[in-house]
């Protein structure tokens, strides 16, 4: 697209690496079993939220490195990490002893959202400079 940025394109391989990675890491972390899994001081919730803050923040980016569309992209990343979230929190319980909770994938949800909106009021921000 001529309206990719400079930065997406050039280091696309590396953001797709970054994606992936983040990906590993949080399916790893919610699949720990509860006594073994260290304990920080940190609400549950705000936890659930940054990570899907970085998840999709980092979807996001990678689908945009790669070209995708604006409305494709939003859309993609919405439901892609909607239905995971949701597969996460049921298959915590067949490997953790966990339970799924709806509180979590909620909170799951705010972090995604926030992402989304924060990246694409950011991406049309500077596509509106670039053009002036």
């Amino acid at each position: 697209m001529k309206d990719q940025g400079h930065f997406t394109q050039r280091y696309r391989r590396a953001i797709l690496i970054a994606c992936v990675g983040a990906w590993v890491v949080e399916m790893i972390a919610t699949h720990i079993p509860a006594p073994r899994a260290p304990h920080l001081h940190v609400s549950d919730k705000a936890l659930h939220a940054i990570a899907y803050f970085l998840l999709g923040g980092l979807f996001w980016l990678t689908l945009r490195a790669y070209g995708m569309g604006r409305w494709k992209r939003t859309l993609y990343v919405l439901v892609t990490l909607t239905v995971y979230a949701a597969l996460d929190e049921l298959t915590q319980e067949l490997v953790t002893g966990r339970h799924a909770a709806v509180g979590d994938w909620l909170a799951d949800m705010v972090g995604l959202v926030a992402a989304v909106m924060l990246a694409e009021l950011v991406a049309a921000i500077f596509t509106s400079k670039a053009r002036a």
